[in-house]
Order: structure tokens, then C-alpha cells, then sequence
């Protein structure tokens, strides 16, 4: 079994993953992504989780991948990346926890600003090792360097397993995905997305997997 979705290209294990219980590979958590932006229409700029894996441990390739993303006020003022612990690219699976982090630079700001968020806390180190890495590349340049990152405390908690993660990630983008940014006031999109934020919760993430299992079925032929 396999689902074709653009250029992603996903097996029956790929697949699985989005049972309850199961945790979220970087192939499945590109598509959920893909599909809710695609759903959407976002100011959110969304970077597959191999592309932020490369900038984070090839600091080299930040600064191209970076010109393609530079962010922009009156085009795209927020872009997310998936922060994985995993240490050693050359082993599958290497990591075990996705977060997001999100930069943004809204119209008025001549700095970017860095906030993660983890619902269990434990890619804080991670998360400020990726900004350090992108503020020094154009667009993405904060106010000091090293950038302070605003870690979410609020979000800490959420994930009451250990398979969920990604999932989470996912509503994160979501809750970006449903706020225009460009069109909100001055700081009324954080307001915006931080009401989006408070409503995810263990149930409703559960309630998103099985959304996101069923589009993925519907590209394989067996929903």
C-alpha cells in the first residue's frame, strides 16, 4: 500500500504512523502540513522537517535555504520549523520529539522573533540551537545574537503520551494557519493564534490524527 500526495510519495509504514500511538515520521508530519496549508489561506510559510534537520546540522545550507523563505512583511510574516532531537542523521529514527518553532517579523519590525513551542519541554536547547542558526541569515536576523526564544511555557503539558508530538506540531500550524496575519493589528494576530493555541488539547489532537489519516487514505486508494 502507498498514497501519492504531489511529490510525496508514502508506504504502508509511513502510513501506520498515524494510528493512535504511533509517532509521527518526517515523511507523514510533511504531509500534514502540506495538506492543512493547502486547506488554508495562510501567511504561514511551512518548512518540511528534513529541510530544518539539514539547515540545523548543516549551518552551510541555512542561508539558501533562508533566501527562499525570507521573510516578509507584506508577503509571508511567519515561518515554521520542526525541531527534532535527533542527533545523528545517519540513523532512522534517531530522534524521539517534534516541536515547532516559529519566526516571525510582522509588518513595523526590523527584528525576528523566535517562539517554540513543545508540549512536553524538552527541545528548548534544540529550538535556540536552529535560531542561532537562522539569525544569521537574511530575513530571519533577531534583535541580538543569539536570539532570545520565547519558549511557550503555557503550551508545556499538553501531550499526556509519547507518540503525539507531531500531531501537536501540526495543530500549532493550524492555529497559525487560521489567523491572517497581515491583516490582523498590530499585535491582535498573537491574541488571534493564542485563542487557537488554548484549544488544543490531547482530544482534540486525537480528533486531528484521524483527520489527517483519512486524507492520507484518500490518496491510497483504501479510504
Amino acid at each position: 500500500m502507498k498514497a501519492v500526495y504531489g511529490d510525496l510519495v508514502l508506504h504502508g509504514a509511513d502510513i501506520d504512523t498515524l494510528n493512535p500511538g504511533e509517532w509521527l515520521n518526517d515523511q507523514v508530519l510533511e504531509f500534514a502540513l502540506r495538506w492543512l496549508s493547502e486547506r488554508s489561506n495562510s501567511d504561514l510559510t511551512v518548512v518540511p522537517p528534513a529541510t530544518t534537520q539539514l539547515c540545523l546540522h548543516a549551518p552551510t545550507v541555512a542561508p539558501s535555504v533562508a533566501h527562499d523563505l525570507r521573510l516578509d512583511p507584506a508577503r509571508a510574516p511567519g515561518v515554521l520549523f520542526c525541531v527534532n532531537n535527533a542527533a545523528d542523521l545517519t540513523r532512522p529514527l534517531a530522534g524521539s520529539h517534534w516541536s515547532a518553532l516559529v519566526a516571525v517579523r510582522t509588518a513595523g519590525s526590523s527584528s525576528c522573533r523566535y517562539i517554540h513551542y513543545d508540549s512536553i519541554g524538552v527541545n528548548n536547547r534544540v529550538a535556540e540551537d536552529l535560531a542561532n542558526v537562522l539569525s544569521g541569515c537574511p530575513g530571519f536576523q533577531g534583535s541580538e545574537r543569539p536570539p532570545a526564544v520565547e519558549h511557550d511555557r503555557s503550551f508545556r503539558g499538553r501531550q499526556q503520551n509519547d507518540s503525539d508530538c507531531g500531531v501537536f506540531v501540526a495543530a500549532v500550524a493550524r492555529a497559525y494557519m487560521d489567523v491572517d496575519m497581515r491583516g490582523s493589528e498590530e499585535g491582535g494576530w498573537e491574541e488571534a493564534v493564542g485563542a487557537r493555541l488554548a484549544e488544543i488539547s490531547s482530544s482534540s489532537v486525537m480528533e486531528l490524527r484521524g483527520e489527517l489519516l483519512k486524507a492520507l487514505l484518500s490518496h491510497s486508494g483504501l479510504s
